[in-house]
């Protein structure tokens, strides 16, 4: 995981702030055994950093959270959210809690990244419930063509990658949208080698060095004036 910023936009306040097992919260399992909510066996670790623009200090919080391709061992049997739906819900609630220790009252905050979860299911009601607006549903932001997708799976189109701000971020958001950079391009352009049906990883003669298929996932461009 990582952060990008443009040095003459931004100024990084402090040192990034990291989310794993070791600095999550705990909770008791049936067994009596206390567990990190946050399990980065199965979460890329987050990233906490805040930033001042124009002398206005906010945070903002980078994730990727376990995918639904392969199961957990914490399954849930007949979850119709996907495979580990309760890895991803506990690392929100780890989250939540992350941010509420390590941010001052009243600065703004936005939680970005891919979530790995709809905008319906158990992770994203858990951070509606907590304060968090999704950008996407706001009626109020400029959002081009809502609902927007950012991937394409098998044919279908889907909305993983989040963007959530709290409320005192809310007010300075001016508009979001998908970038299409990635998921409606063929996968022959793909960044993998060994998606291009070479046996070895080595030499790609279909990628270009440019933002095309540089992932799988398209990025959110989220619009911000202080």
């Amino acid at each position: 995981m990582g952060i990008l910023y443009h040095s003459q936009k931004v100024k990084p306040i402090g040192a990034v702030k990291v989310l794993d097992s070791s600095s999550s919260s705990k909770y008791k399992d049936e067994h009596g055994k206390f567990r990190a909510l946050f399990n980065d066996g199965y979460n890329r670790v987050s990233l906490l950093q805040q930033f001042s623009r124009t002398k206005q200090p906010f945070y903002v919080a980078v994730n990727h959270f376990k995918s639904k391709g392969r199961p957990c061992e914490t399954e849930v049997e007949d979850d119709l959210q996907g495979h580990c739906n309760l890895e991803r819900t506990n690392a929100v609630l780890a989250l939540v809690d992350f941010i509420n220790r390590k941010t001052e009252e009243g600065i703004p905050v936005l939680i970005t990244g891919d979530l790995n979860s709809y905008s319906q299911e158990d992770p994203l009601l858990v951070l509606a419930q907590a304060g968090f607006e999704n950008l996407n549903a706001v009626a109020s932001i400029d959002a081009g063509d809502k609902p927007f997708f950012s991937y394409s799976y098998q044919g279908y189109l889907g909305n993983l990658d989040h963007v959530l701000a709290n409320s005192a971020m809310l007010p300075y958001v001016r508009s979001i949208d998908s970038w299409h950079i990635n998921s409606v391009e063929d996968s022959l352009l793909d960044y993998h080698t060994e998606s291009n049906g070479q046996n070895y990883p080595s030499v790609d003669h279909y990628a270009e060095p440019d933002a095309y298929r540089s992932s799988d996932h398209d990025p959110l461009v989220i619009g911000i004036e202080f």
